[in-house]
């Protein structure tokens, strides 16, 4: 783990940097108890706006990793990735994301995607159940590693 925040409500994070070899973006479940219920756990969704993602992966393996990993278990729950307005370059190859789960969603909208990215952009990696309810996507995409064909 680079980080772990935990906040009841917003985290603001600047001019900060992580290098880490395996490039996943992950959250955190939260547990909140309920009087006269049980448990429940919630993913909380993530976004971030005008970051930059320098890739340096584990070189072990080829392509080198994924940017996220996310996971939901079913339609309603509220999460999800989405980069707006950043840039994606570095110095190996990697995919946008791998699913985790049968509702994977992230969204790339205007984010600059360099040749770091892989052609095909998204995987399902070691996934193997029903894809017809991922949502992976890029919206306005410039640059090299960016593919219409996948907007």
């Amino acid at each position: 783990v680079a980080a772990f925040v935990a906040a009841d409500n917003k985290v603001a994070v600047h001019h900060c940097a992580f290098l880490v070899t395996k490039v996943d973006i992950t959250t955190m479940s939260v547990t909140s108890k309920v009087p006269s219920t049980s448990s429940s756990v919630v993913q909380l969704p993530f976004s971030m706006y005008n970051c930059e993602i320098f890739v340096v992966s584990d070189k072990r393996v080829k392509p080198y990793g994924s940017i996220t990993a996310h996971h939901r278990e079913n339609a309603d729950e509220n999460t999800g990735y989405v980069f707006i307005r950043g840039k994606v370059y570095g110095i190996d190859d990697v995919y946008l994301g791998r699913a985790k789960g049968p509702y994977s969603r992230v969204i790339f909208a205007k984010t600059y995607l360099s040749k770091t990215v892989v052609p095909n952009g998204w995987t399902n990696w070691s996934y193997d159940g029903s894809t017809k309810d991922l949502y992976h996507a890029e919206y306005k995409c410039p640059g090299p590693g960016a593919d219409r064909q996948r907007t």
